[in-house]
Formats: C-alpha cells, sequence, structure tokens
C-alpha cells in the first residue's frame, strides 16, 4: 500500500486589477488598485484507513504488525491569502523640458489563514510544552491564526524628468 495517498492541492488566483490616467493642463494624474486573492484547497488522506508494518513475512502471515498508523482528523484545508497594492502618482510639467513626478504606493501582504483554524506554526517564544517532550530548541507551536502577519509597504516616489534639449 501506498502511505502518501490520496491526496490532491489546487491553487486558485482571483484577481482584480484597474488603473485610471487623467491629465488636465500641466497634470497627469495617475491612480491604481490591484488585488490579488489566493486559495489553496488540499487534503492528505493518506494512512486514513490505516497503514500495518510487518517486519519478518512470518510476522505478516500470521497477523502481527510491528506497528500501525493511523491519521485521525480532518485533513481537508482551506488555506488563502489576500495581497493589496495602490498607488496614485503626479505627472507635473513645471516647464517644457523639466517635469516632476510626485507618488505614493502602498502594497500590503497579507499572511496565510486557514478556514477551519487548522493552521500550525513554530513560534520561538512559545514556550508552552507540546506533549511531554516540552517545546525544545524551537520553541512552541501556535495553532490557527495566520503564517505570519500582514506586512505593510509604504513607499513615496519623488522624482524628475529632464529633457535638455526639448526634444
Amino acid at each position: 500500500i501506498n502511505s502518501i495517498i490520496p491526496q490532491g492541492r489546487t491553487q486558485n488566483t482571483f484577481q482584480y486589477a484597474d488603473t485610471v490616467s487623467w491629465t488636465r493642463g500641466r497634470h497627469t494624474l495617475k491612480w491604481g488598485v490591484d488585488f490579488n486573492r489566493y486559495q489553496a484547497p488540499s487534503f492528505f488522506d493518506a494512512e486514513a484507513q490505516g497503514v500495518a508494518v510487518f517486519n519478518t513475512l512470518a510476522d505478516f502471515q500470521t497477523g502481527t504488525p510491528a506497528e500501525f498508523q493511523q491519521i485521525i482528523g480532518n485533513t481537508h484545508l482551506h488555506n488563502f491569502a489576500l495581497d493589496a497594492f495602490g498607488f496614485v502618482q503626479d505627472d507635473f510639467r513645471l516647464t517644457r523640458t523639466l517635469t516632476l513626478n510626485l507618488g505614493f504606493r502602498l502594497e500590503s501582504s497579507g499572511g496565510v489563514s486557514e478556514g477551519s483554524g487548522q493552521l500550525a506554526n513554530i513560534d520561538p517564544n512559545n514556550t508552552t510544552p507540546l506533549g511531554v517532550l516540552g517545546t525544545g530548541a524551537l520553541g512552541g507551536v501556535d495553532l490557527g491564526g495566520t503564517a505570519f502577519h500582514r506586512n505593510w509597504n509604504p513607499a513615496p516616489r519623488l522624482g524628475f524628468a529632464w529633457n535638455p534639449r526639448n526634444e
């Protein structure tokens, strides 16, 4: 028997993005957004029926296993994350040969979450023992929540374009 099947994974990515440009006088304004939602449903039902391990052929013939393994519980996961990006920009033509670029971009990536709270992460600051072995060198395990916290990356923009020959 193969102990790594049945299993399956699907990756769904949904995206919405739009950018608008508007020119008025010496200003060219641009703004836009980009949203990405990731869904990754999966299952890993390997060993759900149980796996018996026999040391010898005689043990197999007598039905005396040396080991038995079985997964108990739900192995169906629904992992998901959301990333969001937005920007605003103004290209301001100061003279015929000099344009000032002003803008701001904000990017935010979310941590992976699991719909049923089955996500587990090693946390070096968690000193809660896990079973009889304690926490170990890497700390304890946090259950539920997200794989990492949402990050926020602001990016102001300041620049210029100069055309000394007016071409």
